[in-house]
């Protein structure tokens, strides 16, 4: 049969067209993609039909007939493509004859770079040194950076770092993502991630449309953490892909790694409003940041579904519990927590919050037995034993509450529940017990085990300053405070009060009117001594009646009364 130009082309589409289809049944995936991906064959007129044949059977998964016509094709006309597609098939079929066949072929062609490639191959199943061998021959004679990657790839498996090294370091010219991946690659499995993430860096410059490899870096980056670089990246992907939810989920969360809880809310509600996927993460915490901000009322809102979904289990139902603890609907509250089982890691917390219920309720002595019972079973629990020393001091039995914090001390607790300990008994010894001695010495105790302990510096500033005993040094330890927490009105209150106690009044009164919005009554009792004594005795008199409103203290009392005698009497 003559075979004229237009029936060969009709037989090139065949090939291509057998080729892109040639997926069969119980066959690797892998090795069928490498057959159908290989270079087109070119062979003369007679060989086609044998060649064609074999695409055939191979297509509908006959895999010893495609072979058979493979070699048939390779008698007709022997060349080292043909080799290349019979070591792919029997690949499919027996790996051992496909690496004899692949190592026939370098015998016969020992220079044929896809040869090379076939027989390097990670899945080819030859000795590595053999392996070696071939790359180190090939590479004398050329330079070709893929074959030196196979082999510096090939000495990390064998765990010969410096070798790899080497190997990696003779890559010449410009480098292209492809290049960089791989270089980076090997160099995370000798162990050296530094390296490969600047490799990865590179390649990503190069390539930022390559979505996997942006993925990984990120995660790299997370891993370091370096979780601004890690979000950058996220929000490049994110913006090529815009309906991936999983993006926007990994955006919120580092943002809430980093403490921008504002803008992590923001991608939350994002996921939470498009589509199932993360949606029931991305409702718990942004339910835990809603709780954060102190708005009770949207996290009720999101634990109650999860919960309404069955989600999450006893962790909505006590964020849920927090919640509405927030909102003031304490029976509801105190229901919720009371149902958390003791084998939950909430169990504790549970208890301490429906004790805090019950002394907010004025049933402090109910909220002590629930502390007491809960102990019973959890004898080493050191929450419940510093929820039980609160509740003691509430109650006024300060010795007790001294005796079970020290207690406390001298048993093992770790550095952060010390200092919580060493400045509830300060506070005591120094409101309750009026041993300003005693309180100095343990607030200097928790600033020794951390410096930068700023409830703890303000505190004993503040001591310093009221006290009259170092006035500048107590000011000092508050701006020290300030540095750290620069908004907190408790401190901005003790330097207001020191500026006071030095008669530096306007520096005094500009602090405290700002630490005054937050309504507390102590701050607003000292803007009014400094209003006192700059003689702005209307506006003393306003502040020290807020005060007194909030809370009902004697001193503030003779205050108004002075002040209602000298604003008659200036009349």
């Amino acid at each position: 049969m003559i075979v004229n130009k237009q029936s060969v082309k009709s037989i090139l589409t065949l090939i291509i067209a057998v080729t892109v289809l040639g997926i069969f049944a119980g066959c690797s995936r892998k090795a069928t993609t490498e057959i159908k991906n290989s270079t087109h064959i070119k062979k003369t007129e007679n060989q086609y039909y044998p060649y064609i044949e074999s695409l055939l059977y191979l297509r509908d998964g006959k895999i010893n007939p495609a072979i058979n016509k493979a070699i048939e094709s390779e008698r007709i006309k022997r060349s080292p493509e043909i080799l290349i597609y019979i070591s792919k098939l029997m690949f499919l079929k027996n790996k051992h004859a496909a690496a004899n066949i692949a190592l026939y072929a370098h015998r016969k062609y020992p220079r044929n770079r896809k040869i090379i490639i076939l027989l390097l191959n990670r899945t080819m199943p030859i000795d590595a040194d053999k392996k070696i061998a071939v790359a180190k021959k090939y590479l004398k004679n050329k330079n070709d950076n893929s074959i030196r990657i196979i082999l510096a790839d090939l000495y990390a498996r064998k765990q010969q770092i410096s070798k790899s090294i080497s190997t990696l370091s003779k890559i010449t010219g410009k480098k292209n993502s492809k290049i960089l991946i791989s270089e980076g690659t090997i160099y995370l499995k000798l162990g050296l991630k530094g390296k490969a993430e600047s490799l990865f860096d590179e390649a990503y410059k190069l390539d930022s449309s390559n979505i996997k490899l942006g993925l990984f870096l990120a995660k790299l980056k997370e891993e370091k953490g370096a979780i601004a670089k890690a979000i950058k990246i996220y929000r490049e992907i994110a913006a090529q892909r815009p309906k991936d939810m999983f993006l926007r989920y990994r955006i919120a969360n580092d943002l809430e790694r980093i403490g921008k809880d504002k803008e992590a809310l923001l991608y939350y509600n994002e996921v939470l409003n498009n589509g199932q996927l993360f949606k029931n993460r991305a409702a718990f915490s942004a339910g835990l940041i809603y709780l954060k901000f102190e708005n009770f009322k949207k996290a009720k809102v999101l634990f109650e579904q999860l919960l309404k979904n069955n989600t999450i289990g006893y962790h909505a139902e006590y964020y849920l519990a927090l919640a509405k603890k927030g909102m003031g609907e304490l029976k509801s509250a105190y229901n919720l927590f009371s149902r958390i089982n003791i084998g939950s890691d909430f169990y504790t917390d549970s208890i301490i919050n429906m004790a805090e219920i019950k002394n907010s309720l004025n049933k402090t002595k109910e909220g002590l037995k629930l502390i007491e019972r809960a102990l019973k079973l959890k004898p080493a629990n050191i929450k419940l034993k510093i929820a039980k020393a609160r509740l003691l001091r509430i109650l006024k039995r300060y010795n007790e509450s001294v005796s079970l914090y020290k207690k406390l001390l001298s048993g093992r607790i770790n550095s952060g529940e010390k200092q919580y300990v060493y400045l509830n008994v300060a506070d005591i010894e120094y409101e309750n017990k009026n041993n300003t001695k005693s309180a100095i010495i343990f607030l200097k105790k928790a600033i020794s085990l951390n410096p930068e302990n700023a409830e703890a510096m303000n505190y004993l500033g503040y001591i310093y300053i009221d006290k009259n005993i170092n006035i500048y040094k107590g000011i000092r330890m508050v701006k020290n405070a300030l540095k750290i927490y620069p908004e907190n009105n408790f401190y901005q209150d003790s330097l207001g009060w020191g500026y006071f106690k030095l008669a530096k009044y306007r520096k005094a009164v500009k602090i405290l009117k700002k630490a005054a919005k937050s309504g507390d009554p102590t701050i607003l009792k000292h803007l009014g001594y400094v209003y006192k004594k700059l003689k702005k005795y209307n506006a003393a008199y306003r502040v020290f009646l807020k005060s007194y409103h909030r809370k009902n203290d004697k001193s503030v009392y003779k205050q108004l009364i002075l002040l209602k005698k000298l604003m008659d009497s200036s009349r």
